[in-house]
């Protein structure tokens, strides 16, 4: 019982993970400012690579571009702080948990922002970034709810084996 009330609020935690931020940055505002950026796949670092003709992305964007990395690189911190809890207490049932390199998801994440960006531009929607950031964090919350599930599973199972305890 106290397993399936764990589950539960787990559930029920991911379901209130959206933090509704509005950071005011659209997504062809985003795909404007990021036209230029390439990760250096040597230094892992982003770099501009904009051409002097043109302009450069103005101070009220950049500064939103800048909160919206801010708010990426804090759902990705929480995570991998997650997955250092989740793979101990899965090893202790054998199930494994892969850590997540914070500067590999970061330029994943950031990629799948450009990719939903596009997505929605083709529908005629230019969503806020923050939405689709709230997004890709709920599927990986979900993600991680479902590891959580195949733990209770395989403890429920070892309980099962091991038999009644006296």
């Amino acid at each position: 019982m106290p397993i399936l009330l764990l589950l539960l609020i787990v559930m029920f935690a991911c379901c209130l993970t959206t933090a509704q931020a509005k950071i005011g940055l659209t997504c062809s505002q985003w795909l404007d400012a990021r036209a230029y950026i390439r990760c250096d796949a040597r230094s892992k670092q982003f770099r501009d690579e904009r051409p002097r003709t043109v302009p450069p992305v103005s101070a009220d964007v950049d500064e939103k571009i800048g909160w919206a990395n801010w708010y990426v690189t804090g759902h990705i911190t929480a995570r991998v702080l997650l997955d250092m809890h989740l793979g101990e207490a899965g090893s202790a049932v054998g199930v494994p948990i892969k850590a997540s390199n914070p500067q590999e998801a970061v330029v994943r994440e950031l990629a799948a922002i450009d990719n939903l960006c596009r997505t929605m531009l083709q529908k005629g929607r230019d969503q806020d970034v923050a939405d689709l950031i709230d997004f890709l964090a709920n599927a990986a919350i979900t993600q991680r709810s479902s590891d959580v599930i195949t733990m209770v599973e395989h403890a429920m199972e070892a309980g099962r084996q091991q038999g009644p305890r006296r």
